[in-house]
């Protein structure tokens, strides 16, 4: 069985509009009828993935599910 399953990857330095660009994506995707999962790398450890205005709550708020964000020692998936 063949599943056509695309795959985006937006890679920038920080502070280049990754996280905008997921913003504006991510529901034009859903729009068009696909299922939009986000994974984000976070460098630092004991990161907080639902606090308000962070990277992945702004994945989760354009509508990704489920966002999904790991550390070197840490694994955080939300799903609705």
């Amino acid at each position: 069985m063949h599943i056509n399953c695309p795959i985006v990857a937006v890679i920038g330095r920080k502070a280049s509009g990754k996280t905008t660009v997921i913003e504006t994506l991510v529901p034009e995707l859903i729009k068009e009828g696909f299922s939009v999962a986000s994974i984000k790398h976070i460098a630092h450890e004991g990161f907080s993935s639902d606090r308000e205005g962070s990277d992945t709550w702004r994945h989760w708020r354009a509508g990704a599910n489920p966002v999904i964000a790991f550390s070197k020692s840490e694994v955080n998936v939300i799903v609705r």
